[in-house]
């Protein structure tokens, strides 16, 4: 379009201009207003659009349930004067509500004593013949009767060489009472971890974890851990010289 005609177009602007010029401007015109009709069209389509997902749930379409959770925050609220005259529910079964829980068998045919046959804290065998706690399940399984019903008693012994060790620190103070020492002796695998992203294979992780815990272990006793490594890398090559050991000489 010329650049030499007015941003704005009066009458008697227009009436100045040639014929030419009239119906250049008119040809730009109609293409700004195609151009605005396609926008409006879009526009509508995608209001038309949303109307329609706004509408759908998992009940009236293929959307999964989660969609439902933003549909329902989006509910009219109880105003705060309704909802104060509405006594609130507390959780679990309502007054007047008939539970309902699974029965029994009716009858046991055979029980099955589970005691423990060795202890997980110091390896030990002998355990206390009173049980301190019996965890009780029946299980139905198939049989010649057809059916046989096995009630299995799970004991809970006290071990009586070590006792579980859960109050040992009563008897000796230089046990902690809690195992904060041992989250902080795992501090460098966790960071190391985080670091590196982990091993490879398993084989290498038992690798780091081993070496892990000699450093530890030596940082705790007070010993030096180079010299540590050392005196087993000599041991190593050398046949006749027993490997140094991690426990502590008392």
């Amino acid at each position: 379009m010329n650049q030499n005609l007015p941003q704005e177009l009066d009458r008697e602007s227009l009436n100045q201009l040639s014929k030419e010029e009239l119906v250049e401007i008119i040809i730009e015109q109609s293409k700004v207003i195609r151009k605005l009709q396609k926008i409006i069209y879009e526009l509508q389509q995608e209001i038309e659009r949303l109307k329609v997902s706004r509408d759908l749930d998992s009940s009236n379409s293929s959307k999964p349930p989660s969609g439902d959770i933003h549909k329902k925050s989006e509910n009219k609220k109880v105003p705060p004067q309704e909802e104060s005259n509405q006594p609130k529910k507390k959780p679990g079964g309502q007054p007047g509500h008939q539970g309902k829980t699974r029965k029994g068998f009716g009858r046991v045919d055979r029980y099955e004593i589970l005691r423990p046959t060795e202890c997980a804290c110091c390896g030990q065998k002998a355990f206390a013949h009173t049980a301190v706690k019996v965890k009780k399940q029946s299980v139905a399984q198939l049989v010649e009767r057809p059916i046989e019903i096995v009630e299995y008693q799970r004991h809970t012994c006290q071990c009586e060489c070590c006792a579980h060790q859960w109050w040992y620190f009563l008897e000796n103070p230089e046990v902690p009472p809690d195992n904060n020492q041992a989250e902080r002796s795992l501090r460098l695998a966790v960071t190391k971890r985080k670091v590196s992203g982990g091993s490879r294979s398993m084989e290498r992780f038992q690798h780091t974890a081993n070496l892990l815990t000699v450093v530890q272990t030596c940082r705790r006793q007070g010993r030096s851990v180079i010299d540590f490594f050392a005196q087993a890398l000599i041991a190593g090559s050398n046949n006749y010289q027993s490997s140094p050991s991690l426990l502590p000489q008392y």
